[in-house]
């Protein structure tokens, strides 16, 4: 579908400046050969443009991202043109602000079959909706990470520990958030899988672990996480911090 909408968007280009050059071209015909030879030339250009804009937009998205800037990061992201990828990268910066209706929006449009970045945006979208408590979605990506073989990604492990403790099943949380697997995680998200397993603690055994909270809410606030779950909100509040 983008394919065609790119092709799509090249024609249209073709004809207006083609058009563009017809008119040119009557007013003297021995241009009209240089009009049909230029026209590709100049849509080739231009794409070439609005690529070099597009990456460097990209670039300087990502060097935000990665530097835990993620405000800045999402405005950059959605200056740029539609893409899966733009796509994606909008809706992993908004999970990390907590942002959590509006991630899940922002993926639902890339993880559909044909696209190629269906796979990561599935690990963010299972977290997502794990947050939100939509058991049955979130199960909905957990078996289709399972049938792409990314099942058991620190992504996939720690929508089933949110699941587990939405169930009041601190033990199969722990047991799930003490796994390998979770340290694969970083930024916002490895913070919240500390500070579930911190809560596993208390719960399981009466063990009282510090919670990071300015590394968890860092520039946003707990209003995104409080909208969507705020029993974990009331433990972090009780918790004592670093």
């Amino acid at each position: 579908m983008q394919l065609l909408r790119y092709l799509a968007r090249y024609i249209l280009m073709f004809f207006v400046f083609l058009g563009a050059f017809v008119i040119v071209g009557r007013l003297d015909p021995r241009l009209f050969p240089i009009a049909v030879l230029a026209t590709p030339l100049i849509i080739f250009a231009l794409s070439r443009l609005a690529s070099r804009r597009a990456v460097n937009t990209s670039a300087r998205g990502l060097n935000l991202w990665f530097s835990g800037r993620y405000s800045e990061a999402l405005k950059a992201f959605e200056s740029e043109n539609a893409s899966p990828v733009r796509d994606m990268n909008v809706g992993t910066t908004q999970l990390d602000l907590w942002l959590v209706d509006e991630s899940i929006r922002s993926l639902s449009s890339v993880v559909t079959p044909a696209s190629l970045v269906r796979n990561v945006a599935i690990s963010r979208i299972t977290v997502a909706t794990a947050l939100k408590a939509d058991v049955a979605q979130t199960e909905k990506w957990l078996n289709d990470s399972d049938s792409v073989g990314a099942g058991a990604t620190g992504w996939s492990i720690l929508a089933k520990s949110i699941l587990a403790i939405r169930q009041s099943q601190f033990s199969l949380a722990e047991t799930l958030l003490l796994g390998r697997e979770i340290k694969a995680i970083s930024g916002p998200q490895r913070v919240l899988a500390d500070s579930l397993l911190a809560w596993c603690l208390e719960q399981n055994h009466g063990e009282i672990r510090k919670v990071d909270s300015v590394a968890l809410f860092h520039e946003v606030g707990p209003e995104g996480l409080q909208k969507v779950w705020p029993e974990f909100i009331e433990f972090v509040n009780r918790a004592p911090k670093l």
